[in-house]
């Protein structure tokens, strides 16, 4: 359903529903603009992992539309969007049939595709993902910008982990290996 929920551990009850759009998502208006009520803030297509951070307050999404995104956790807001470089979800496009066709309003600036593990650094000032696309990214928190590219898998990123000091990322792929990371350089330390 492209959402994320906090759930009360203890109670099993629902706290927070993040990056809830109306049914659709984008819809164009007459006017080939996009419905104000209906901007998508959410993923756009299944949510496959999250995480929270190591203080609580936000959550990490990541999914199918090839996004990674940062929520605060206690309100819902999105913070930040990583892979994607502009602040309009969407934008309104006539067809040559005179239909209306909804278009992304740029291009995504990250995985190529699923995403398919996200987490945080213990400092949180980093998320890594890992990807359909065989990478494994570290982005910057406060700017959304990419740090580093890992490179050295041969198939599916299935899972990513990050040190308890902060120092190695460790990945997991449907290559049937482990990789060991330098989390500062991007260098590969072991397989």
């Amino acid at each position: 359903d492209e959402l994320v929920k906090i759930w009360n551990a203890a109670t099993g009850a629902e706290v927070l529903t993040i990056g809830h759009t109306c049914s659709g998502g984008c819809i164009c208006t007459k006017d080939f603009d996009v419905n104000p009520e209906c901007m998508a803030k959410g993923h756009s297509d299944p949510v496959r992992s999250v995480a929270f951070s190591s203080d609580g307050t936000r959550v990490v999404s990541a999914g199918d539309d090839k996004l990674v995104k940062i929520w605060n956790a206690t309100t819902g807001a999105e913070v930040r969007t990583m892979g994607h470089s502009c602040t309009e979800p969407c934008i309104c496009i006539k067809e040559n049939t005179g239909g209306l066709v909804v278009k992304p309003a740029c291009p995504a600036a990250g995985h190529t595709s699923w995403v398919q593990s996200v987490g945080f650094s213990p400092n949180g000032s980093r998320v890594i993902s890992g990807s359909v696309d065989k990478l494994v990214k570290i982005w910057d928190v406060e700017t959304g910008a990419e740090v580093f590219t890992l490179r050295g898998h041969t198939d599916v990123v299935i899972s990513v982990a990050i040190s308890p000091d902060g120092t190695r990322i460790a990945s997991g792929s449907r290559d049937e290996l482990v990789k060991i990371w330098n989390a500062e350089t991007g260098a590969e330390v072991c397989t």
